[in-house]
């Protein structure tokens, strides 16, 4: 005979069921759809509202000027038009809520870095060229949007590292020079915007590397030096702003060419930093970081001695606690991502063993630490404006699968059958 507290016991089993279901669900990876993309690594990509941006990149041999979007909604790609840019790797985009500002990289037909930019509006599908930049060309720098103007500064050219910057404006389609900053010219330095500064720390200068940093305010054209931070100097660091404060993680290298595995994060307003736990994965370089709302999630990246790695990890800064993802893709390095609607992005990089590329992908939704909802996208960093989507083209006849949002939905109902019984049965 079935007696309450046996139904009871088999309520709590169907809950568990249906939690470890969404559980799975919110962790599910899956590969990306074809691109429209010749395999590359190294690509620029940024999230654009609703869609990722990938476009330029390098292959063996080989730079690219084209591009794409693509919307992890129905997993589904679309070319973009061709740019007035010549082929590259290196440049640097930022979103204006309007337009993605892509500016600078390597390298023209003599192998020097290019000083040249333009504007794409993803709605219009269509491409201008920005005014000529009172600063000259370079890659590895750093550009940040302010909700006004795109901030650039330091950088590489010829090998040398650049220490001045310029801000453009896209409404005036104009240019100013920043004043000069109090820190050494540098390349390869984490740089975010805080929504009141562009803050910069790190990096390299010729064959050094380097610990100090400095703030720069737009409005008042002035910077201040950053406090000294409790990481030793590195350069390719992993960075993020969390909306309070600048994370730094990993980067290169230290002693017998060993990436770096600690991390710090600096408060501006209280002007101080302080250390992050130990994270899980070993300690990488020129990782894919990016902020997904509430978390830094890192992936991908190489070793101090350039072999790729293939694994990720979510940092929370309200927990001060790190967890680790899988997104089943091969070690790679130079990975294209973007972060949209609480998916991660993740595409091409470099290399197979062959030295070629990769054209594949995976996009996936870390599951939430206990008692958070999935977090919302985050617009790109630095940008403060209401993100436009990009128009929506007709869905092909296979886009997307069914299969997330059945077992999505046979999760939530065993979660509520669940629920009824031991709620019904709960004095048995």
């Amino acid at each position: 005979m079935t007696t309450s507290r046996h139904v009871k016991e088999r309520g709590r089993a169907v809950l568990l069921l249906g939690a470890l279901l969404l559980v799975a669900q919110a962790n599910v990876w899956r590969p990306t759809s074809e691109a429209p993309l010749a395999p590359r690594g190294f690509a620029s990509s940024l999230a654009l509202g609703d869609v990722v941006l990938v476009w330029g990149g390098a292959a063996t041999g080989e730079l690219f000027s084209d591009g794409a979007l693509y919307d992890p909604r129905d997993d589904r790609w679309r070319g973009i038009a061709a740019s007035p840019l010549s082929e590259r790797t290196g440049a640097t985009i930022v979103w204006t809520g309007a337009e993605a500002l892509v500016w600078g990289g390597c390298c023209d037909d003599r192998g020097r870095e290019l000083g040249d930019g333009a504007a794409y509006d993803p709605v219009a599908d269509a491409w201008r060229p920005l005014s000529e930049a009172p600063i000259g060309g370079r890659a590895a720098h750093a550009a940040v949007w302010s909700g006004e103007e795109m901030l650039i500064w330091g950088g590489t050219r010829v090998a040398r590292p650049l220490g001045d910057g310029a801000a453009y404006d896209p409404a005036a389609d104009a240019w100013r020079p920043l004043s000069d900053a109090p820190i050494e010219g540098r390349a390869a330095h984490a740089a975010v915007w805080s929504g009141d500064e562009l803050l910069v720390w790190g990096g390299s200068s010729e064959d050094l590397l380097l610990d100090d940093g400095a703030a720069y305010d737009p409005v008042a054209d002035r910077w201040r030096p950053l406090p000294g931070a409790p990481l030793v100097a590195r350069s390719e660091s992993a960075a993020a702003w969390s909306g309070r404060e600048m994370l730094v993680w990993g980067g290169c290298c230290g002693g017998e060419a060993r990436a770096f595995d600690d991390g710090a994060a600096y408060d501006p307003a209280a002007d101080r930093w302080r250390v992050l736990p130990e994270a899980p994965v070993p300690g990488r370089v020129a990782a894919a970081s990016l902020w997904t709302g509430d978390r830094l999630a890192i992936w991908g990246g190489r070793t101090g001695v350039g072999e790729p790695l293939g694994d990720g990890a979510l940092y929370d800064p309200a927990a001060d606690g790190w967890e680790v993802f899988d997104a089943g893709l091969t070690p790679r390095t130079g990975v294209a991502s973007g972060w949209v609607r609480g998916t991660l992005v993740l595409w091409g990089g470099c290399c197979q063993p062959d030295a070629t590329p990769f054209a594949d992908g995976a996009r996936g939704r870390p599951a939430p630490l206990e008692g958070e909802a999935a977090p919302e996208p985050d617009p790109a960093p630095g940008a403060t404006g209401s993100p436009r989507a990009a128009p929506e083209p007709e869905a092909p006849d296979d886009a997307g699968s069914p299969l997330p949002f059945i077992l999505g939905g046979l999760a939530l109902l065993l979660v509520a059958l669940g629920l009824l019984t031991v709620r019904r049965f709960g004095g048995g």
